[in-house]
């Protein structure tokens, strides 16, 4: 069987059951979520899906629960959206995620603990391994968003305003 990569966040899959590739493609996605124990659910009503019918044509796999002692930091930048876990009873894994946090932090993002309801509660600046999820935002000062607007701007041509008409 052919493998193909689940990712560690939530994500749809859809499908036109007409075309048989697609149907085998998100059989395939479909199988290998719940081999690895993710819930598939039906992205209209949220109920989970007992079993792969074409016919349903869409699903949503959730993201994979997190044990008590497993945390996540979740960071956007120029590589997609990467989410890094790690289990704060492993010594290995909590130095990873550590310097993973420093890292960014040093780059100049802004790191934020996430609270309820996925909003952003708090700029954080220490590394705490059982913050349950960080966030990070890539910093840009006032002056680096102007010149590139600036720049943006400069690329754009004007024409002179015309009326039917009138010479």
């Amino acid at each position: 069987m052919k493998q193909t990569h689940i990712p560690d966040h939530e994500f749809f899959i859809d499908w036109d059951s007409h075309n048989r590739k697609e149907v085998e493609r998100a059989k395939l996605l479909y199988q290998q979520a719940r081999r690895v124990k993710r819930s598939i659910i039906f992205t209209e009503t949220g109920i989970i899906v007992p079993c792969f019918k074409p016919e349903h044509e869409s699903y949503t796999v959730q993201k994979p629960a997190l044990s008590d002692s497993q945390f996540e930091m979740r960071i956007f930048d120029e590589t997609g959206d990467r989410l890094l876990v790690w289990d704060s009873e492993d010594p290995l894994e909590v130095q990873d995620a550590y310097k993973m946090f420093k890292e960014y932090l040093d780059k100049g993002w802004r790191a934020y603990a996430i609270g309820d309801g996925g909003k952003k509660t708090k700029r954080i600046f220490n590394f705490d391994p059982e913050t349950e999820e960080i966030h990070f935002d890539e910093k840009k000062s006032v002056v680096e968003k102007l010149s590139s607007f600036a720049k943006n701007f400069k690329e754009i041509q004007m024409t002179p305003r015309t009326r039917p008409g009138r010479r």
